[in-house]
C-alpha cells in the first residue's frame, strides 16, 4: 500500500511545533522593544543631563557650599539655617534653562524630537516652555528634568 501524504498525527506535530517557534520569536522580539525604548530614554535623559553639565559650565556655575550664592556672593540663608534649607536656597539659585535653549545652543540634538514633555492633555509642551534646572551643593550635583521623557 503507497503512502501519499502526512498522517493527521504529523501536521498536528508540525503546527504544534511552528505555533511554538512563532510565539517565542514574537515574545523576544515585542519585550526586546520595550526594553529598547527604556534603554534610548535612559540615554537621551543621559545625554540631555551632560548637555545641562556642558551648559552650566560654559555660564560659570559654582558650587553652592556654605551657600554663596554664585551670581551674588552674599549669602542666601542666614548661618544658622539647617542643611535642608540651605539646599533649598541653593536650588533656588542654579542654573535654569528651557530644552529649546539647548537644542538652538547645539548643547544638545535631538533630531527625531524624542525629548518632550507632554501636558495632562497629552499634547506637547513647546519646547522654550520646558524649564530644566541644575544646581550644585556640597559637591553634589542635582539635575532637574521637570518631567521631560525621551521615548518616542
Amino acid at each position: 500500500m503507497k503512502k501519499n501524504g502526512f498522517t493527521l498525527v504529523e501536521l498536528i506535530a508540525v503546527i504544534v511545533i511552528l505555533g511554538l517557534i512563532v510565539t517565542l520569536v514574537a515574545t523576544n522580539f515585542f519585550g526586546g522593544s520595550d526594553h529598547s525604548r527604556k534603554k534610548l530614554d535612559e540615554i537621551m535623559q543621559n545625554q540631555l543631563k551632560d548637555a545641562i553639565r556642558v551648559y552650566a559650565v560654559d555660564k560659570n556655575l559654582k558650587d553652592c557650599h556654605n551657600c554663596t550664592t554664585p551670581r551674588l556672593n552674599t549669602n542666601c540663608v542666614p548661618e544658622n539655617a539647617d542643611k535642608e534649607i540651605e539646599r533649598q536656597a541653593c536650588a533656588a539659585l542654579g542654573i535654569e534653562v528651557t530644552l529649546g535653549m539647548l537644542k538652538v545652543g547645539d548643547y544638545f540634538t535631538d533630531t527625531a524630537n524624542h525629548c518632550q514633555k507632554l501636558d495632562d492633555s497629552n499634547k506637547k509642551i513647546d519646547d522654550n516652555d520646558v524649564v530644566l534646572k541644575m544646581y550644585r551643593f556640597e559637591g553634589e550635583e542635582f539635575i532637574d528634568l521637570n518631567g521631560v521623557s525621551c521615548r518616542k
